[in-house]
């Protein structure tokens, strides 16, 4: 039982150790137009709630001294999107027409944002109506980009080029009661319905 005591009480003056030994790293940020995003630090205080910071921009640059892997989150304002992401002049191909990036850094970073407008990249819409939102997950084929649905009628932005087909299906074990498609029921491949432009 000592050594348990031993082995607890080690471990507890490491993890002092480490939290003492945290450094600030800088961590900048280049956006086209800073008008574009938005940029947060996160961190927990003393309760261990979750506090959100906004960053600033001075022009299109953002400086924040933050400690190591703290989360840097980005956001697109409404009607654009990120058309290329750089970290230390790598690029994310993964946050291409993203909304939003978080970036957990360990040493000085640079992070380079160029953004897009919605309506260059998503010259299409349709409209989708649904009654229950938390009762289904709807989704674009290609991009395979999950939409955000509000009960009632919802305008929907995407590129018929990429996108040419929408896939819904139920969340949890209960079945879609109806899906139709300019007023004609369409029939689900299992629980799935497929729903082509």
């Amino acid at each position: 039982m000592r050594k348990i005591y031993y082995l607890f009480l080690t471990m507890l003056l490491g993890m002092v150790g480490m939290t003492a030994n945290a450094q600030n790293i800088t961590v900048t940020i280049n956006v086209d137009d800073a008008s574009h995003v938005k940029a947060y630090t996160y961190y927990y205080d003393n309760s261990y709630n979750k506090v959100e910071k906004e960053l600033s921009f001075e022009g299109s640059v953002c400086t924040a001294n933050v400690p190591t892997y703290q989360e840097i989150k980005i956001k697109t304002v409404s009607g654009f999107l990120f058309k290329t992401v750089k970290e230390n002049n790598i690029e994310d191909s993964r946050s291409v027409n993203a909304t939003e990036k978080s970036f957990y850094c360990s040493s000085n970073t640079k992070i380079d944002i160029e953004t897009v407008s919605e309506d260059a990249v998503y010259p299409s819409s349709f409209k989708l109506t649904v009654d229950n939102p938390s009762s289904i997950r709807a989704l674009l084929s290609t991009s395979y980009r999950d939409l955000t649905l509000n009960e009632g009628e919802n305008t929907i932005k995407y590129n018929p080029e990429t996108e040419t087909q929408l896939m819904i299906s139920p969340v949890g074990s209960a079945p879609l009661y109806k899906v139709t498609n300019n007023g004609k029921d369409v029939t689900p491949q299992g629980t799935t319905y497929y729903v082509s432009n």
